[in-house]
């Protein structure tokens, strides 16, 4: 995986923020764009020495750009405060997958290689870095729900990246868990284009689709006004309005209720290429009626295998989803032949 190191030091150009090491196959095209974007003096929402933040955003159509920012010592110019070192990791769409396409597991494993250990003075060509994603089966064994989520807050930033909307959302906690879950609910098809940041101050010149910060009212009202982004208080979300989503929605939140996020995360996962209102509805129909057919009275069961019988469904349904509505309802037939006990 390419590398970019962004920071400022002294050198006999003069000081200032810039790109001071780079994998050759970096294009000029992607550096000009991790120059616009990359966090500079103050931009960490945290003055704390340990303080942490993640960026990240597509850099090119099928490559995706992951920031790993901390700050590196006191800036050494009159600007005083710490001076902010972001080492980003630049992966191909199939090592991104391996990721399950949420940059907070590449943040998470870019902090395992760099966190603690800012670079001041690296080659200026650097070679690939490799990443180490964790198993699949720690993956889904960590797939928690966190008490300190709000589920109301997570399913309506869902619907606002649905809708390509843009959303300044103010946490109080660190954001981590809202984002990681709020990734989880996403179709996967939506989240190799997600640019968000975590920990970092809104900058319009980041163009971010997300941007989760700590409260700040009289800093979030000055950067956000005459922005086309929208402020949302995790903490306090206002009632969700009626959309094209709400069944794709529901069954978020049933599932979350149940306590079985895994399979959202399963089934977001799976969804790589059409995240339309209607596609999401029809999964979701088909998901309530796998619950219903376990219940299902003899007419019930016969109506819903007929739904599911056209060969057409196939074009429009999971096939994995399927296969688990059909054992479903052949064990829910073989229930009902079983004779009652007298």
């Amino acid at each position: 995986m390419d590398q970019v190191i962004f920071t400022s030091v002294r050198s006999p150009s003069g000081v200032g923020y810039r790109i001071i090491a780079a994998s050759p196959s970096v294009n000029r095209k992607e550096k000009a764009e991790i120059i616009r974007r990359a966090p500079s003096h103050a931009s960490l929402d945290r003055p704390d020495p340990d303080a942490v933040a993640m960026l990240a955003f597509p850099i090119a159509e099928d490559r995706y750009c992951v920031g790993f920012s901390q700050h590196a010592g006191k800036e050494h110019t009159a600007r005083g405060g710490e001076r902010v070192h972001t080492h980003f990791v630049i992966l191909n769409m199939q090592d991104y997958e391996v990721f399950e396409m949420n940059p907070l597991t590449v943040h998470a494993a870019l902090n395992a290689v760099v966190g603690g250990r800012p670079q001041l003075t690296p080659p200026p060509i650097l070679e690939q870095l490799q990443l180490r994603a964790a198993p699949q089966s720690m993956h889904v064994q960590h797939c928690r729900i966190a008490p300190t989520c709000n589920v109301e807050a997570v399913l309506q930033i869902s619907l606002a990246m649905l809708q390509t909307q843009r959303l300044l959302v103010v946490d109080p906690l660190d954001g981590h868990d809202l984002l990681d879950q709020t990734i989880t609910c996403l179709p996967a098809a939506l989240r190799h284009g997600l640019a968000v940041s975590l920990g970092l101050k809104f900058s319009p010149s980041r163009r971010l689709q997300l941007c989760i910060v700590r409260p700040d009212k009289a800093q979030t009202r000055r950067t956000v006004a005459g922005q086309n982004t929208r402020t949302f208080d995790a903490a306090n979300p206002p009632e969700r309005k009626s959309s094209r989503y709400d069944a794709w929605l529901d069954l978020i939140k049933r599932r979350w209720e149940e306590g079985k996020l895994t399979d959202i995360k399963r089934l977001a996962t799976d969804i790589t290429e059409d995240a339309c209102p209607e596609t999401l509805a029809n999964i979701a129909a088909l998901c309530f009626d796998i619950d219903a057919v376990a219940k299902a009275p003899p007419e019930e069961l016969a109506r819903l295998r007929t739904k599911y019988a056209d060969a057409a469904t196939a074009q429009t349904h999971p096939v994995r989803l399927l296969h688990q509505f059909h054992d479903a309802a052949q064990q829910r037939a073989q229930e009902l032949e079983q004779p009652h006990p007298a």
